[in-house]
């Protein structure tokens, strides 16, 4: 019977807990897989990695393991003989230093693993574009609205100055002050930084569209998978919208890469009927389930990156 090889994640900080949930996704799909950190995350994202801090207990991990990768762009330090090597690139920090971590990470790794699409192209080994998957059994949807008189809108950045915070809230002042719009939207804004559950929960209680962001990154964040999951309607920004369709199928985003663009999304959202909005609810939810489940991940993450069958 041919052996099942096994994965660990490697980081120092698993900056955005996108290795807790690649190898989640992984073990979905019968593939057994750890991940391993130094220090936990400020925002306390559920099922972190294990935090292990002496260098001789991680080598005795990595002896243990067939695969490896590394998070976050960031080299762990050990002896990684006749282990397969992989590096994962999803943050600022490969934006910035690109070069300097190509140069350091492609003579020892089988792949790159990249998380948004704009940083494809950018140098990385044998690129692999693979979108973090999110927990569908854990964040359940509710297809109610939240006030049956209006259709509320929600923004909660964590950074408004890369969320485009300061295009949307004037565009949203603009609908509101419309006599045609004024008793249909109802809006929440809120820019304090929560811990995940909290910003799970406030999401779920406060919108039946969430506005993702728009501007800066051109592509959205997993929030935006999240708020979906959670059976919202999603606006965001999305300028590989159509790499997407090529690499993975249809998507239920709706797009906004402009202001006139978010501007006339939202004002179409208002001219629906209620029923409307329930159906497109129900229809984003499937959309994750269909291609962002842990399974889904797991599977393209099985497949397309480490060539398991």
């Amino acid at each position: 019977m041919k052996k099942i090889p096994q994965v660990l994640f490697l980081a120092t900080n698993d900056y955005a807990n996108a290795g807790s949930l690649y190898s989640k996704a992984l073990n979905s799909v019968g593939i057994q897989s750890t991940v391993v950190i130094e220090k936990g995350h400020k925002f306390g994202f559920p099922n972190q990695g294990t935090i292990v801090c002496d260098p001789k207990k991680r080598q005795k991990m990595i002896d243990n393991t067939d695969i490896v990768v590394f998070l976050h762009s960031v080299f762990t330090p050990g002896n990684y003989k006749d282990k397969r090597l992989f590096v994962f690139h999803g943050g600022s920090r490969y934006r910035r230093r690109q070069v300097s971590i190509n140069k350091l990470f492609n003579p020892i790794i089988e792949k790159s693993i990249i998380q948004t699409a704009e940083m494809l192209g950018k140098g990385a080994k044998n690129e692999v574009w693979l979108l973090p998957p999110v927990d569908t059994l854990l964040i359940k949807p509710d297809y109610s609205m939240i006030n049956p008189s209006m259709l509320m809108f929600a923004h909660f950045p964590n950074k408004p100055e890369c969320k485009g915070s300061a295009i949307i809230n004037p565009i949203i002042n603009q609908i509101m002050d419309d006599k045609k719009y004024t008793r249909k939207i109802g809006y929440k804004y809120n820019k304090k930084r929560v811990i995940w559950d909290k910003n799970i929960i406030r999401i779920k209680n406060s919108c039946d569209v969430y506005i993702e962001q728009i501007g800066f990154m051109g592509n959205w964040s997993i929030t935006a998978l999240e708020a979906a999951a959670l059976g919202k309607i999603v606006i965001t920004n999305f300028e590989s919208s159509a790499l997407y369709k090529q690499e993975y199928g249809e998507h239920k985003i709706l797009v906004a890469n402009t202001t006139t663009k978010l501007k006339d999304i939202i004002q179409q959202l208002l001219d629906l009927d209620q029923d409307r909005i329930i159906e497109l609810k129900k229809e984003t939810r499937k959309w994750v389930e269909e291609y962002h489940s842990f399974e889904a991940v797991g599977k393209r993450m099985k497949e397309h990156v480490f060539g398991i069958k």
